[in-house]
């Protein structure tokens, strides 16, 4: 019988865990079951499609290589597929069972529980939850890699984007990583695409500029959205609603979840120099604290200037607004207004 080794890892440690485990996949060292879960579901997709690129070779994927959907499943006949060895001309027969959106049979998974206790060295098992903060208590993981994948954290947002720039034999340098983080927020699979393409014309020995983000990433278009936090940080009005104007005549371009995505960390910030301040902490001190390296205190500095335009009440203010209408904006406070309206009382709440 067969297995591997867990693999439990979080975000707010160093990423090891994960390049350890990519590396053995690019490696084809690929067996046992696999479980994927948690909140990102960048690093799931990104895990699941590794092995199903890796898992085989091109003339065994017609005959052994099985993807199937979790609200799809017949979990009956799921395990006893993963107990078949497979029909092969190689020496050494494998097949690779894929289940995606595995969150949709969770309930029925309890069928496939002694499988998993005793799995065949012929099946490769990749379970793949999304968005799913926990597995059930009773799934037999002892030979299983288990993968949790969390929600990257801000703090964690350059390594993870300079990384990504590094995997691909290319540098960036540090306002070029935030200009990316001010556009995308958290967006991870955004990024991730959007790197894909640039990368493809750029020169690999020529480091990526904030300038080449903004052509690449599509910012030039009248307004980047550092335009608009810094009207908001100066609370002007005039080009505040100047800029709505242009992302309310170009949605596609400026979805309202890309809009908070990018103002919540931004005030996040604000609110967090605010508190610095009361104690006269120093700001390559505040960066220390909340995980920013030393080469972007800069950052803090250029944002400093806009918390004397608010009060702390007005800073929690807008961050507990932008929390509302989001939710108000997902259909869960009931809302009914167009993404104008919305977009044009949330902004009005925000600066009153």
């Amino acid at each position: 019988m067969g297995g591997s080794k867990i693999i439990f890892t979080s975000f707010v440690t160093p990423m090891a865990a994960l390049e350890d485990l990519v590396k053995s996949i690019k490696k084809k060292d690929i067996k046992g079951t696999y479980i994927f879960y948690g909140e990102e579901p960048f690093f799931i997709d990104y895990l699941a499609d590794l092995i199903t690129e890796n898992a085989l070779e091109e003339s065994e994927r017609s005959f052994c290589q099985n993807v199937f959907y979790g609200r799809d499943v017949n979990m009956a006949s799921m395990r006893d597929l993963c107990m078949t060895v497979p029909m092969s001309f190689t020496a050494n027969p494998r097949q690779l069972v894929v289940i995606r959106e595995a969150q949709d049979c969770a309930k029925k998974m309890n069928i496939l529980y002694r499988y998993l206790e005793k799995p065949l060295d012929s099946t490769i098992l990749v379970l793949v939850f999304k968005n799913t903060k926990s597995l059930e208590r009773k799934m037999p993981t002892k030979l299983a890699t288990v993968f949790k994948s969390e929600l990257l954290k801000e703090k964690d947002m350059p390594k993870w984007i300079q990384n990504e720039f590094k995997t691909a034999g290319y540098t960036i340098q540090t306002e070029a990583v935030q200009t990316i983080i001010e556009y995308s927020g958290t967006n991870l699979e955004r990024i991730h695409n959007e790197i894909g393409k640039l990368i493809i014309s750029h020169p690999a020995e020529k480091p990526i500029t904030s300038q080449d983000i903004q052509q690449s990433f599509g910012i030039m278009k009248d307004y980047a959205i550092f335009d608009f936090t810094a009207a908001l940080g100066e609370k002007n009005a005039k080009t505040i609603f100047k800029i709505l104007d242009y992302y309310i005549k170009n949605e596609k371009v400026w979805p309202f979840e890309l809009l908070v995505g990018i103002l919540f960390p931004f005030f996040k910030t604000l609110y967090q120099i605010k508190l610095a301040q009361r104690i006269d902490k120093s700001m390559p001190n505040l960066a220390a604290d909340i995980g920013m390296a030393p080469n972007s205190v800069w950052l803090l500095d250029k944002q400093q200037k806009y918390t004397n335009k608010y009060t702390l009440a007005q800073i929690e203010n807008a961050l507990t607004t932008l929390a509302e209408y989001d939710m108000r904006r997902k259909g869960m406070a009931g809302s009914t207004l167009s993404y104008r309206d919305i977009l044009f009382e949330m902004i009005l709440k925000i600066i009153s």
